[in-house]
């Protein structure tokens, strides 16, 4: 993005921000694409027909986002990292509701594939991942959104790297390191 985008991104979420309508219209416009491709992407892998398609889940979250008077991304690629995290807790929520509607039983509707993390995951085993996050959150906040920005939402290294200020090197130490804890943490689960 040059200099012109950035600083009109930031201008766009400043007014937006503080409940400038046009400014949110035209920031969403903005972002459109970019948040349509985010979520194809943490979608992929979701069985013909899936309950929820990436076009609503581009607009509640960027709802959720336009009402979060809090945030305060340095660009747009952290924005977006911004969304990812939104995107991934409504697909979470979303499991643990059919969940609770479905009174236990196993349902394959929110089936979900990461090749990095698991080959084919089911409802229970994102929840399983969702856990394993939110436990690693605990120990390293930076090392829980590098494993949400790599293999969740699809950054690159590099991307991830510039986002935090980072050395890729970085980077990639803590995602070895992450992969370890996050397998140890659904393992036992797995071997119920």
């Amino acid at each position: 993005m040059n200099p012109s985008s950035s600083a009109m991104f930031k201008e766009l979420l400043d007014k937006s921000q503080v409940g400038d309508l046009e400014a949110d219209a035209k920031l969403f416009l903005y972002l459109y694409d970019d948040l349509r491709d985010l979520a194809r992407h943490m979608l992929r892998g979701e069985r013909p027909g899936h309950s929820v398609q990436a076009t609503a889940l581009v607009h509640e979250a960027y709802l959720r986002l336009a009402s979060a008077k809090t945030l305060d991304p340095k660009d747009r690629k952290h924005f977006l990292a911004l969304a990812g995290r939104v995107m991934r807790r409504l697909l979470v929520d979303r499991i643990r509701r059919k969940r609770t509607l479905k009174r236990g039983v196993e349902v394959s509707i929110d089936e979900h594939r990461d090749a990095d993390i698991s080959t084919h995951a089911t409802s229970e085993s994102i929840l399983d991942i969702d856990r394993a996050l939110e436990k690693l959150e605990a120990l390293s906040a930076r090392t829980a959104r590098i494993v949400e920005w790599r293999y969740i939402i699809g950054f690159s290294i590099e991307e991830i790297a510039d986002i935090l200020e980072v050395s890729e090197r970085t980077v990639r130490r803590d995602l070895t390191m992450a992969k370890g804890f996050i397998s140890d943490a659904i393992r036992p689960r797995l071997m119920q």
